[in-house]
């Protein structure tokens, strides 16, 4: 009995690391894609104004939803909306990983 409650607790200690893996995995190219516009596309705008430039930037697709029909203004915080589209980039990522693994899955199978 107690082998059994040990192997649970290690099955659930793997799947929990493996999914924080996964989501540092997207919060890292989700800073790098943050990155990459902060220096290209919103170099000109000062940092306590650029959230809307840096938004359209790093997903136009997630902007367009949230915050297309009412932008911010320069300054302006809504915690509501950046958590709306927080998750839409993270889906987004999620989305564009899974392609990118059935592509891969596809090109391997291809080649046998």
């Amino acid at each position: 009995k107690l082998f059994f409650v040990w192997s649970v607790m290690r099955l659930i200690a793997v799947l929990v690391t493996v999914a924080l893996a996964g989501k540092k995995q997207q919060n890292r190219a989700w800073r790098q894609r943050r990155a990459d516009c902060l220096r290209d596309a919103c170099a000109g705008i000062p940092e306590d104004e650029n959230d809307d430039c840096v938004d359209k930037c790093v997903s136009p697709k997630c902007y367009d939803e949230i915050y297309a029909a009412e932008p911010l203004e320069p300054g302006e915080v809504d915690r509501k909306r950046r958590n709306l589209f927080t998750t839409c980039t993270r889906n987004e990522q999620e989305e564009e990983r899974k392609r990118e693994l059935e592509e891969k899955r596809r090109a391997a199978e291809e080649k046998r």
